[in-house]
């Protein structure tokens, strides 16, 4: 059925990217912490750090959108009945 495809993909797509921001920006985190950066390093560091977030913050986004399909088509499939 296309729901569960769609709704697979959705999974996929917020797990890959809670997981790719969480590593990007915990590695880069660290890079920073570390004082072992010059001016260029440091700011690449920065720079990726804020991707890493929002890789992060897209992939929470993801989740409260498959939150609330779930919810809309567990209704519709309620009063189908």
């Amino acid at each position: 059925m296309i729901i569960d495809s769609a709704m697979k993909w959705l999974w996929g797509i917020a797990i890959l990217n809670l997981a790719l921001g969480a590593v990007v920006w915990a590695f880069n985190t660290i890079q920073i912490v570390g004082d072992e950066l010059n001016g260029e390093d440091l700011a690449s560091a920065i720079v990726w750090q804020s991707m890493g977030s929002s890789l992060w913050a897209f992939g929470v986004l993801v989740f409260i959108v498959i939150l609330a399909v779930s919810a809309v088509i567990d209704y519709l499939e309620s009063n189908r009945n």
